[in-house]
């Protein structure tokens, strides 16, 4: 917007609409409507009653397209009460100063609603990092309960694999949702596709039986450490590129592999 010749591209109708249609500026919209007899008092910009009750209520946008008349009338009305309340005089859509008063107010609106989408992004970043850190403990967790339960039993029945599989099959799950709408992440899908393929579902929990039969259950359970180990710090660098804005921690995901497909497990 502030680059040169740009505010002169913006029409009345443009700055108007971006004032309007800001977080703040719909509710205003919808009181000056209601000042205005346009819409019932109980209006929300959720939902809008223009007819007291008579038909379904509309969304603020739903209402700008069934009655377009309507809200570019209050919204002018929102507008040039904005201007009055700070002390501006009040001008006509096509007055020369209508822009030097009303740009200040697009830019805010438009840093206000840039500030939130920054705000978001990182809270979401956060939130799939977490994910990413809890699912992973919890895979690692199961898989070392498994192996200790073979490296404690000597005889009897066999260990219950379910909670390996329930636990790998959600970390997949955590891994994909967090690195979505990231195709250039080849770090992310070659973990991914590691976790999910038959080395995980089947390798991982077999072969137990005939390593414990030839006194090698303590040298499995080494391999299996090392895989964890190995799995655990892949998982961080996925975390940390999902929670950070700045590229050079995501740079990575596309250029480099995870260590853990290269770990044996049998």
């Amino acid at each position: 917007m502030l680059a040169p010749g740009s505010a002169s591209a913006a029409t009345p109708d443009d700055a108007r609409n971006v004032v309007c249609l800001s977080g703040s500026g719909r509710q205003g919209v919808v009181d000056a409507a209601s000042a205005l007899g346009l819409v019932t008092a109980a209006s929300t910009p959720a939902a809008l009653d223009p007819s007291g009750g008579r038909t379904e209520a509309l969304t603020l946008d739903a209402w700008r397209t069934a009655r377009p008349d309507d809200f570019r009338r209050a919204c002018a009305a929102h507008v040039e009460a904005q201007a009055l309340t700070r002390g501006a005089p009040a001008a006509s859509a096509s007055g020369p100063g209508l822009l030097s008063w009303l740009l200040p107010l697009v830019v805010g609106a438009l840093l206000t609603m840039g500030a939130a989408e920054i705000r978001s992004a990182r809270d979401r970043g956060l939130a799939n990092a977490n994910g990413v850190r809890t699912a992973t403990a919890a895979f690692r967790d199961a898989v070392s309960a498994y192996a200790a339960e073979w490296a404690e039993t000597t005889v009897g029945a066999r260990p219950s694999p379910v909670e390996v599989d329930t636990a790998r099959r959600q970390l997949v799950a955590v891994l994909r949702r967090a690195t979505a709408g990231r195709s250039r992440w080849r770090f992310a899908e070659l973990l991914v596709t590691d976790l999910d393929s038959p080395r995980y579902r089947a390798e991982l929990k077999d072969g137990w039986q005939a390593d414990r039969t030839a006194g090698r259950v303590s040298d499995r359970g080494e391999r299996v450490g090392t895989l964890l180990g190995a799995l655990e710090s892949d998982a961080e660098r996925i975390a940390v590129a999902v929670e950070g804005l700045p590229s050079l921690r995501r740079s990575p995901m596309r250029k480099e592999a995870p260590a853990s497909p290269l770990c044996p497990i049998r």
